[in-house]
């Protein structure tokens, strides 16, 4: 895991203010994971916080293995240029290569006290990196790393205006208090 410096731009401040304001559009998601038809298993619902959050999708991600058969990922925003030139800024600053984008996403999950994770799991099926940008200050929240025996490897405690870069299955806690807001840029 490697910590990132987020330069406090303008473009970064715009793109904070927009995301954070009462204005800006969230998608409502049952669950931080697939789940079946059927419904959450049991022994999901005991191991992992299977609580809801909401979403905003700046860039969807390629699904062709899904069925839905984009190849590509799909532009679903009009955040996209603020995005691009405020990762172009962070890619910059942290001297950081990205040859490809593959997702970007703003999450806003809520505060929870069940102090269970969100299931463990990789965000796409082909190697790829991780960017996660925390745009507010939360209790609780933190990003956790796995190797690749499932053990745990890394947690990391965020704080306002940081963000990490990292490889691999990973999970997050809800926040115990305050919402927990962050962007989530995948690439290669």
């Amino acid at each position: 895991m490697r910590e990132l410096i987020i330069p406090k731009t303008n473009t970064y401040l715009f793109l904070k203010q927009e995301v954070l304001s009462s204005n800006f559009s969230w998608h409502y998601i049952p669950t931080p994971f697939p789940i079946p038809d059927w419904g959450i298993p049991d022994e999901d619902l005991k191991k992992y916080n299977c609580s809801p959050y909401f979403s905003h999708a700046v860039l969807k991600q390629p699904n062709a293995t899904s069925g839905e058969g984009n190849l590509f990922p799909l532009v679903s925003s009009e955040l996209i240029e603020q995005c691009n030139m405020f990762l172009t800024e962070v890619v910059k600053y942290n001297n950081l290569k990205i040859n490809s984008l593959c997702r970007i996403n703003f999450n806003l999950t809520l505060p929870s006290l069940n102090n269970k994770p969100d299931k463990p799991h990789h965000d796409h099926e082909f190697p790829h990196k991780n960017m996660v940008i925390y745009f507010t200050d939360f209790e609780g929240g933190e990003t956790v790393l796995f190797n690749e025996l499932d053990e745990l490897k890394e947690k990391y405690s965020p704080k306002e205006d940081t963000g990490i870069l990292f490889e691999g299955k990973h999970c997050f806690y809800y926040p115990t208090k305050g919402r927990r807001v962050v962007m989530v840029v995948t690439f290669i």
